[in-house]
């Protein structure tokens, strides 16, 4: 997993490799002149369990086992499960109109598939074609990366709720309408992302976040987790290096 950035802020950047198979932590912090990052001490990081998932069923949508981050958005709640997006700074999320286009699977298959779908008619949020005049935060890794198939005109403001009673109103998403060549939702990360800016703003957390992967292995699988403004120390090792990023651009 990487990190994009520009030259108007430089990161930290620290990986620990840990001793279950196929299981890496990765910590990012904006704007830390070295990790770890100073969090005050009145101030709690968000832990968000990253593992196997359900999402249940709503409207005429079923529900899905995945795997991913728990999220509920719009209201009534709608269950998501979603993975951790450094490739984009916005939440990306799958609606039903992706499986009403696609005529290889059955409706329950391809929603476990996608992590649950986005019923936008019945979410209670307003939505609008994405225009390049008010396409904020922009997504270029997306718009480079993502071939026609992957589908997206919409966005949307709407409730997005995350465990521990955390609920971030009005919070802007964009829609995924189609495409076959992807899965889950994007929980957008990286440099500009609203989620991390949400939380700086009204709870105070640093913009930066710590990934524990976790392992599915058959043999020794266990649960990661994503740490929003923070980290985990139990997870810290004797060494520790720190790298400047700048100007991290894809080709």
């Amino acid at each position: 997993m990487g990190f994009y950035t520009d030259t108007s802020f430089t990161s930290a950047l620290f990986v620990v490799a840990t001793l279950i198979a196929f299981s890496t932590t990765l910590v990012l912090a904006k704007k830390c002149p070295s990790f770890p990052p100073n969090i005050p001490p009145n101030i709690t990081p968000l832990a968000l369990a990253l593992a196997n998932c359900t999402a249940l069923p709503h409207d005429n949508v079923p529900g899905a086992n995945s795997w991913g981050i728990a999220i509920n958005v719009g209201s009534p709640l709608q269950d998501l499960c979603m993975l951790p997006s450094t490739f984009t700074n916005n939440t990306f999320i799958p609606t039903v109109e992706v499986c009403s286009r696609d005529q290889t699977t059955s409706l329950a298959t391809c929603a476990s598939r996608r992590g649950g779908l986005l019923e936008m008619a019945s979410s209670g949020a307003s939505f609008s074609s994405i225009s390049e005049v008010d396409d904020h935060p922009p997504d270029v890794n997306w718009v480079l990366h993502i071939d026609e198939t992957y589908e997206y005109t919409q966005k949307g403001n709407i409730t997005l709720s995350l465990p521990s009673e955390v609920s971030l109103p009005n919070f802007r998403i964009k829609t995924i309408e189609g495409g076959q060549r992807h899965n889950v939702g994007h929980f957008g990360l990286s440099q500009s992302s609203p989620v991390l800016q949400r939380l700086f703003d009204e709870r105070g957390l640093v913009k930066g976040f710590a990934l524990d992967a976790g392992s599915q292995s058959s043999s020794h699988p266990r649960d990661g987790h994503l740490i929003l403004g923070g980290y985990d120390p139990r997870k810290m090792g004797a060494f520790i290096k720190n790298f400047t990023l700048t100007n991290i651009q894809l080709t």
